[in-house]
């Protein structure tokens, strides 16, 4: 389980940062296509979305096997 906690976190770190530099350039401006800097924003607006779904389901799994072992 650590492993896929450790693996989405790095997919949560990547989305994030790709976030962050689709929506610098949004803000600033310099681009020749718009439209595909806000697709681009929420192409990684989804794909932190979907790694926090893998957390949270991996988080429901380990919950509910630690209650089969108690």
């Amino acid at each position: 389980m650590n492993t896929t906690f450790g693996i989405t976190a790095a997919g949560l770190i990547s989305s994030l940062e790709r976030f962050e530099r689709a929506g610098l350039v949004i803000a600033r401006g310099g681009s020749d296509n718009p439209a595909g800097d806000i697709t681009d924003l929420i192409i990684e607006q989804r794909a932190f979305e979907a790694n926090l779904a893998v957390v949270r389901a991996a988080d429901e799994m380990m919950r509910q096997t630690i209650d089969l072992l108690v």
